[in-house]
């Protein structure tokens, strides 16, 4: 139900009438302490799938945490979760909700003024013995964070157990752990006892609010899609006008398309999700290869050598790539 009418159902504000969407920017605005632009930008930028009621949550706990969201402090994200309808069905839902990192949580803790600091993480392996440094290839079954907070006799100790985060998501040839959670799994459990270590140190301010780490395991609805990440932004410490030596070539989006098509044509959907990604990832580092190849000139030998560095990344994950989709494999890498 709409709040500036309670008998109108929730729609989208796009479809609202103009005169209610000023109405309701300005009464937000003056809510929370922002400007009627600023509200504007959060809506269209942030929280663009947002109802009116989800907006207005979001923009009430930044307010409370005293986070940024055009800084990328807190964001808005909007979930698969499953439920069940009034005849008792499981269906599948969009929630959104606010989340922000474990540096919000930080962040939130030290302005506090009562921080103390927290212990070093430990990880267990599955026959119950903890250590401080986690060297297996395997992944450790819980990880244990301890705050400690001004006035507290003890700190605050949480356990994060791997079967309860690790999230798993669920394709029609089977299921798959996301490769952030393969590749650093350490590290993605321990920001998880991190947060419950946090929330129980300091109720008051992060009652309710989740890091993306402890939600990702909620999301795990069969996936229909092949969707890739935005394209990573590559920062090197050479300059832009270096040229290196058989600088790699730029990956153009038609054949970056038509690749990643043929992956999901021939390999299992699980792979094919892989490989776009890998696609994507290539995309980035390939045009800003080819941008410096572009804007070459007459450089000191060793900053062309500090860009040609930048080549080994790339073609290793091309090497990957090949190997993924099993009929490019030995293909050199395309050309522009």
């Amino acid at each position: 139900m709409s709040k500036d009418h309670p008998n109108e159902p929730q729609q989208p504000n796009s479809k609202r009438p103009v005169a209610l969407q000023e109405q309701r920017r300005v009464y937000l605005a003056s809510t929370y302490g922002l400007t009627p632009e600023r509200v504007t930008v959060i809506r269209n930028v942030i929280c663009l799938d947002a109802t009116d009621d989800e907006l207005e949550f979001f923009l009430a706990t930044c307010q409370r945490l005293q986070l940024d969201p055009l800084a990328r402090q807190i964001w808005f994200v909007k979930r698969r979760q499953k439920t069940e309808d009034a005849h008792g069905n499981e269906i599948w839902i969009d929630v959104g909700k606010p989340e922000t990192s474990i540096d919000g949580f930080r962040t939130v803790a030290e302005r506090s003024g009562q921080y103390k600091g927290q212990a070093p993480i430990e990880w267990c392996n599955s026959a119950g013995h903890w250590t401080e440094v986690w060297l297996s290839d395997t992944p450790p079954s819980a990880a244990r964070a301890s705050i400690y907070r001004d006035g507290f006799l003890h700190p605050m100790t949480a356990v994060a157990h791997w079967n309860e985060y690790c999230p798993v998501i669920k394709t029609k040839s089977g299921s798959f752990i996301p490769q952030m959670w393969r590749k650093m799994a350490a590290n993605q459990l321990s920001k998880c006892a991190e947060a419950l270590a946090f929330r129980r140190a300091f109720p008051r301010d992060l009652s309710g609010v989740y890091t993306d780490d402890e939600m990702a395991h909620t999301a795990t609805e069969p996936q229909a899609t092949f969707a890739a990440p935005a394209t990573p932004t590559v920062v090197s410490s050479a300059p832009a006008s270096a040229k290196p030596a058989n600088a790699a070539p730029q990956i153009e989006g038609r054949k970056s398309d038509e690749l990643s098509e043929f992956a999901k044509s021939i390999i299992s959907a699980t792979e094919a999700m892989e490989a776009a990604r890998e696609i994507e990832e290539l995309r980035g580092v390939g045009e800003f290869l080819s941008r410096l190849e572009k804007e070459s000139a007459d450089r000191p030998r060793e900053e062309a050598e500090a860009v040609l560095a930048l080549k080994a990344p790339f073609e290793a994950k091309w090497r990957k790539l090949q190997a993924a989709v099993g009929k490019t494999a030995g293909k050199a890498v395309p050309h522009a």
